[in-house]
């Protein structure tokens, strides 16, 4: 059975349609998804070595295959709009400030020239990108130096945030890693930007890595459209869950739930991180949300230098066997 196959298969439209099922968090329970887990689970035995990270990156990029919009704007495949609909949670509302981490060699291509020629950007060197990883220790720390209250910019004219989403926590999940940040200080070994990598599931980003959050309007996002992160959101993401671990609360809330790596590294029998939701991609014109107004701009605190992976891979393999193996009936 060949990929292709069962991603033509009647299953997959209905799984794709539903924003509650999905392979990574091995929600089954309806005769037609566990059926096509059987599937799956045959494939992946097969000699098409097909695993269920092919699968999930298959399906997420027939979601996102509708092309792009009259401002270069990915969009989702017609037939998968009921996902973005949040019918069965609920629509979340937003407000105040939205926030995302990203590392700051990306942050820096984010700001406009026309903020980069303001004085206190003007002593921050650019980033090497050719190196790899990139090259940006002198970079944020120059980034880090800015006083608080100047650290902000305008999106320039051209990128995106997001690809092909944006993810973001809310500030209530900021003001819950920031609470256990303080809790855990005598027990947790690392930095601020270990423990921010850690509650929100971003095992992606290796030692060395410098990473900043940014701070968005609540009402830019609300204006671009959000939703609740369904199974291919994550794509192949190891560290990924779509709801709490806790079976009784994974169907309750219109916010999705990050993984947390420190929890699942140390034992804990509950490692839930932050609620979490996805937006379409945001661009400059975005901010601007009346004729003649000046756009919104973004803010960003640069957390510091991770001193370590904060995805190992027993950290995935505890959440796949907690997720995929127990929770898949």
């Amino acid at each position: 059975m060949s990929v292709k196959d069962i991603l033509g298969s009647a299953e997959v439209r209905t799984i794709v349609g539903n924003a509650e099922t999905g392979i990574v968090v091995g929600q089954h329970s309806r005769p037609q998804t566990r059926a096509f887990r059987t599937k799956i689970v045959q494939a992946t035995k097969s000699k098409s070595a097909i695993t269920p990270e092919d699968l999930v990156n298959d399906i997420r990029s027939l979601r996102f295959s509708g092309g792009s919009d009259a401002d270069g704007r990915i969009t989702v495949n017609a037939a998968q709009v009921p996902l973005h609909a949040d019918s069965r949670f609920g629509h979340a509302q937003i407000s105040g400030m939205v926030h995302h981490v990203m590392p700051t060699w990306k942050l820096f291509g984010l700001i406009s020239a026309r903020d980069r020629s303001r004085a206190e950007f003007s002593s921050v060197p650019d980033v090497n990108v050719s190196s790899s990883p990139p090259d940006h220790g002198l970079n944020a720390v120059a980034l880090r130096g800015i006083t608080k209250r100047r650290r902000q910019f305008e999106l320039p004219d051209g990128p995106f945030l997001g690809y092909p989403v944006l993810w973001f926590t809310s500030d209530d999940g900021l003001g819950l890693i920031e609470q256990g940040y303080s809790r855990a200080r005598k027990t947790f070994k690392g930095n601020k930007a270990d423990w921010y990598s850690s509650s929100l599931g971003l095992g992606h980003w290796k030692k060395g890595t410098w990473l900043a959050v940014l701070h968005i309007p609540a009402r830019v996002i609300e204006a671009v459209g959000h939703y609740r992160p369904a199974f291919c959101d994550g794509a192949g993401h190891p560290w990924f869950m779509v709801g709490s671990c806790d079976p009784s609360l994974r169907s309750a809330s219109e916010w999705g739930q990050t993984a947390s790596l420190w929890h699942l590294r140390s034992g804990f029998s509950s490692f839930d991180g932050v609620p979490e939701r996805v937006s379409h991609q945001v661009m400059k014109k975005d901010f601007v949300l009346s004729s003649g107004k000046a756009p919104l701009t973004i803010q960003f605190d640069v957390l510091g230098r991770l001193t370590a992976d904060s995805g190992p891979d027993s950290a995935r393999q505890t959440l796949a066997r907690k997720i995929w193996q127990d929770r898949s009936h």
